[in-house]
This record gives C-alpha cells, sequence and structure tokens, in this order.
C-alpha cells in the first residue's frame, strides 16, 4: 500500500512535469529542454528496472515475509529518489511570479546537514555566521545546496569530514562545501554539469545539472567543482539575493 501511495504521487509530479515542460517550449532560456528530457530518461532508467525486479521477485512463492518487506522497501527507495529528481526539475521549471521572501540561510543548511546526517557517517562541520539574511526562494535554494552537500557525501569515504564554509559579499552569498574524497575523475571533469554525467553506479548526474542550472537562471549566480590541493574537491555555491534590500 505504501509503494502503491509513493508511485501515485510520483506519477502526479509527472503529469506535473509534462505542463511545465509545455510552458518551457515558448521560453528562450530552456533550448536546453532537450538536454533535461534526455536526463530525466536516464534518472527514471535504472529505478524503473530496480522496481521491476523487486515486484517480479515477490511474486516467487518460495520467500518469507521478511524477505518481501526487504524487496518492497528497496522498491520504495526507488520511487522516493525517482520523486526527488522530479521535484527538483519541478523547482527548475518554478513560476516566475513567485514572491521572493527572506530566510536566514544558516538554518536551511542546519536542517540539510541534520537530514543527511541520518544516512551518513560523515562529520559535517559548518563555519558560517548564524545570522545569514537571504531573499529567493527557499525551495529552490535548499535543493540547490541540498544536491551539492549530497554529491559530496558520495565522493567521500566513511567516517571522514566535509567542511562547509559561507561568506557574503554585499548580495552575494558564496558557500564552499570541501570533502576529502578521492577527487573528480579527469574523464568526466570537463562534462560534469552535463543532465546524464555521473560516474556514480545507479546516478544519472541530474542533481549538479539541476543546481548549476537553478543558481544561473534565477540567482545571477554559479556552481563550480574543482580538485583541492591536498585531497578531495571543492565545490562552490554562488547565489545573489533577488532584490537589493540591505539584509546587514
Amino acid at each position: 500500500q505504501q509503494t502503491l501511495k509513493q508511485f501515485n504521487t510520483m506519477s502526479t509530479r509527472l503529469a506535473e512535469l509534462d505542463e511545465q515542460s509545455k510552458r518551457y517550449a515558448a521560453v528562450q532560456h530552456m533550448s536546453d529542454i532537450g538536454e533535461m528530457t534526455r536526463g530525466l530518461a536516464h534518472a527514471l532508467r535504472n529505478p524503473i528496472n530496480t522496481i521491476g525486479l523487486s515486484i517480479e521477485q515477490m511474486a516467487q512463492p518460495t520467500l518469507n515475509t521478511q524477505q518481501r518487506e526487504n524487496l518492497a522497501l528497496a522498491a520504495r527507495e526507488k520511487i522516493t529518489a525517482m520523486d526527488n529528481t522530479i521535484k527538483s526539475l519541478l523547482t527548475l521549471a518554478a513560476d516566475d511570479s513567485l514572491i521572493p521572501i527572506s530566510f536566514n540561510l544558516y538554518h536551511v543548511i542546519q536542517d540539510i546537514v541534520l537530514e543527511v546526517s541520518t544516512t551518513s557517517s560523515n562529520n559535517i562541520n559548518v563555519n558560517a555566521n548564524k545570522k545569514l539574511p537571504f531573499i529567493g526562494h527557499e525551495s529552490e535554494v535548499r535543493s540547490i545546496i541540498h544536491s551539492i552537500i549530497v554529491n559530496a557525501i558520495e565522493a567521500s569515504e566513511n567516517n571522514t569530514s566535509i567542511d562547509i564554509s559561507i561568506k557574503r559579499n554585499d548580495q552575494q552569498v558564496i558557500i564552499d562545501v570541501i570533502d576529502h574524497g578521492c577527487g573528480i575523475d579527469t574523464q568526466v571533469q570537463e562534462s560534469l554539469f552535463k543532465p546524464h554525467i555521473t560516474t556514480k553506479a545507479e546516478g544519472a548526474g541530474m542533481g549538479l545539472y539541476i543546481a548549476k542550472r537553478l543558481c544561473q537562471i534565477h540567482y545571477h549566480g554559479d556552481v563550480t567543482l574543482r580538485n583541492n590541493k591536498s585531497k578531495g574537491s571543492i565545490a562552490t555555491i554562488s547565489l545573489n539575493s533577488l532584490n537589493n534590500t540591505d539584509l546587514s
């Protein structure tokens, strides 16, 4: 029942995404809709295959209750991953008529760190002023930062640290996320922010692409990724507030 409920929710989001895509066809800055579509296809293919295999295995009469529950859990996890990808694309497709609000960026980052820490053994350190007001759409900014932090976790070895530092320059905020993993593969470095480039077995390369596009289109900023001189890599997020209100 839980699996079917999540699948129905995901189907609804797919319908919403289809409607958004139709509106985007007339928007000049979304000329790369074809790349997004190919990226979405890659993002959904592997999880759908996993769900199909789980359902087939659940039909085996020799399985016990625990085995069936494990298969159902695996299917729900894949549906959740697919739903998150679609939600990220819907965030990228957000209506420009939405009114920006002021929120504390530090609290958003702390919420993300708390969320990812429940499933990660990495120690995440945040070095920032606890008062970081920012004007924008909180869901968009949360999506950007979440993608970069998750990418850093997935690139890191277990029980290593991830360091997040935040600096403000007038209306611009610079966020550095430093991991201590194996660094960036030279074979994909030039194509990191394309929508279906990834070194992960189950990945689709959509997270970095969506984060970068949100920064560029909605916040006149950017996301860059480079190797750290010592070890690992440094992801830098630059975000500009959506108006000139004094946030000091």
